[in-house]
């Protein structure tokens, strides 16, 4: 609500209600011409909040986190603290919550000292969501949300080693 307030008061217009949208991704007040513009162009998915989202959340929790704390379970703490008061800040849509655990699974890792296992962390990602609500594998944001992360784990380094080995 403060962010809300806080971009009404020194934005008006389409400028406040891109950025709500960007940020937050609230939609509702986004004319239709404008949404069509954005859909045109490609543009259109800056208003789903997602892993791109919890990307610059995790990397202003980590560079809080890394001045405040000495402990490692400290900054995690930090991090996952910035990341859970965002979730409530967007409604905790399905691609928020996959990248959200996705991204403390990592930073668990991270700070634990062992690898990290995408293709696991997508997979629990995707059974807590459908524990919460078995509906969402019916859901698009789900449905695009999952592809496009499975395609980026198993599809883009066979993609790239080709390239490569052509290249």
């Amino acid at each position: 609500k403060r962010g809300r307030l806080a971009i009404e008061s020194s934005m008006s217009g389409e400028e406040k209600v891109l950025l709500e949208g960007m940020l937050f991704g609230f939609q509702g007040e986004i004319s239709e011409e404008q949404y069509f513009l954005f859909q045109k162009s490609g543009l259109v998915h800056i208003f789903s909040v997602s892993g791109f989202h919890v990307g610059f959340i995790v990397l202003m929790g980590v560079w809080t986190a890394n001045r405040l704390g000495k402990r490692k379970t400290t900054r995690f703490l930090i991090v996952l603290s910035f990341i859970t008061l965002y979730g409530f800040m967007t409604g905790w849509p399905s691609p928020m919550v996959r990248a959200s655990i996705m991204a403390s699974l990592g930073l668990m890792a991270h700070y634990l000292g062992r690898e990290e296992d995408l293709p696991t962390s997508l997979a629990l990602a995707g059974i807590v969501l459908l524990v919460i609500n078995p509906a969402n594998l019916f859901e698009i944001s789900f449905q695009l949300s999952f592809l496009a992360t499975w395609g980026l784990i198993y599809l883009y380094p066979r993609w790239r080693d080709l390239t490569e080995a052509k290249g």
